[in-house]
């Protein structure tokens, strides 16, 4: 399907007690043969998830949040070993996500660029 669209909902039952929905879309453009270059984009909507952080007037936060666009490149090792190096930029998509975000931030940041490596074993 184009684009790969997708719709996830979490609920957080214990600490946050509210959820959150995230619609996403992705997108795999062959380099090579063996290696895809992976794009990403995604919106996120805070449900009244208490630990997504507050408004300007200390209640919680429910509205659009986050949104996000990500790069990842897939490269086979072996046939049983691959390693995917990924970017993401992850930002507020409001005024009041923006508080929201940076109340929960360690540093009061709430655009954050961010990458990480993950590697995979098949057997």
């Amino acid at each position: 399907m184009l684009l790969s669209p997708a719709l996830t909902v979490y609920y957080d039952f214990v600490e946050g007690n509210g959820g959150f929905l995230v619609a996403s879309i992705g997108h795999s453009i062959a380099i090579t043969k063996d290696i895809p270059l992976n794009l990403g984009a995604s919106a996120s909507i805070n449900l009244n998830d208490k630990v997504m952080g507050l408004n300007k007037d200390g209640k919680d936060f429910t509205g659009f949040y986050n949104g996000e666009l990500s790069a990842s490149v897939s490269v086979p090792l072996t046939k049983a070993l691959s390693v995917t190096p990924k970017a993401a930029y992850s930002f507020a998509l409001s005024k009041d996500a923006k508080y929201a975000i940076s109340s929960v931030s360690d540093d009061g940041t709430h655009d954050i660029l961010y990458g990480g490596l993950n590697l995979t074993l098949s057997f």
